[in-house]
Parts: C-alpha cells; sequence; structure tokens
C-alpha cells in the first residue's frame, strides 16, 4: 500500500454515496468529467474457447475449501465455496456466478461471467494479489462486525457493493446505477 495516502482518489461521473462507518483515505470527487473504463472480454479469457489451453475443471455447485494453481474453469451455472480461495499463479474462470464465504488470497485472477460475493476475508501477505472481473454485480460484503481486506484489482460491469472490507489495490465499477 502506498505510504502516503493523499494520491488516492474515488473519482465518479455521477454521484458518490460512501456510507457511515465507511471511509476513503483521500479525495472523493463527484460529478467529475467522464472517464473510458477499460472494457474486458470476458469470453476471452475462458480456457474452453478454441481449445488451445489445457484446463482443469472444478465442479459446479456447493465446494470447501479450494486451493487452485493453473488455469481451471467452473461450467457453472453457480460456484459456492464454503471456505477460503486461493490461488497459486492461477486463472480460475467461472461460467456462472460465484459465492465465496472465506477469504480470495494468493496470485492470479478470477474471472466470473455472472455475479460475484465474497462474504469473508483474512489477514494477507505482500505476496497476495488477486484480479477479481465480474461481468455481474460484485459484493464484498461481511455481515459481522470483523473488517476484512481484499488486496489486487475489483472490476465489475455490474454494480459493486462493499461493507466492512478495505480494499487495497484498486476497483472500476462501470455499473447501471450509483
Amino acid at each position: 500500500p502506498p505510504e502516503d495516502l493523499e494520491n488516492v482518489k474515488t473519482k465518479a461521473a455521477g454521484g458518490a454515496n460512501v456510507l457511515p462507518g465507511s471511509s476513503v483515505d483521500g479525495e472523493v470527487r463527484a460529478y467529475h468529467d467522464a472517464t473510458e473504463l477499460p472494457h474486458f472480454e470476458f469470453a476471452s479469457y475462458d480456457p474452453a474457447n478454441g481449445g488451445a489451453l489445457n484446463y482443469n475443471s472444478v465442479a459446479p455447485g456447493v465446494q470447501g475449501d479450494q486451493d487452485l494453481s493453473g488455469v481451471v474453469r467452473c461450467d457453472g451455472p453457480s460456484l459456492n465455496i464454503n471456505g477460503d480461495l486461493k490461488l497459486d499463479n492461477c486463472l480460475f474462470f467461472v461460467d456462472g456466478s460465484l459465492t465465496v464465504t472465506g477469504s480470495v488470497r494468493g496470485s492470479g485472477a478470477v474471472v466470473v461471467t455472472g455475479s460475484t460475493t465474497v462474504n469473508g476475508g483474512s489477514a494477507l501477505t505482500s505476496a497476495d494479489s488477486v484480479a477479481l472481473l465480474s461481468k455481474g454485480d460484485l459484493n464484498l460484503v461481511s455481515n459481522s462486525a470483523t473488517k476484512y481486506t481484499f488486496q489486487g484489482l475489483a472490476y465489475t460491469r455490474g454494480n459493486f457493493r462493499a461493507k466492512n472490507f478495505t480494499v487495497v489495490g484498486g476497483f472500476v465499477a462501470d455499473g447501471l446505477s450509483a
């Protein structure tokens, strides 16, 4: 994390709503000039497209802790991980929705064509850096008083919601509402 948080900004072309109990360490710029957002082609990350990549599979439904490496795919329509999702230089593609009741950590990318919800976290190390791309809504939410941390890049084409989470890195919310 940067030592000088004065340069950290939240910028929105529309309104920005920082709820009570939440904070932004830096400047909030609401109703700012629009900035072109990156648009990821989710299908280009699918290892099943083109047949060029060998990949492992995770069955849809309810699963326990997952320690994944290499290229991994889940057919969906939904995957619920009751535990931690640990990546070791992994591209994890989920063709559907993903819910993790635990931490998402390690190094790699999680690409989800549906909605994504992370309901927990953990103490992170400096090696943790995950790109979390969700075509649907992205929720980093804990209903407990415990404060969790997500480290990496969070991107959504849906709406972004965080509660009791600190995002160390950046997020892009290209959603339909404020």
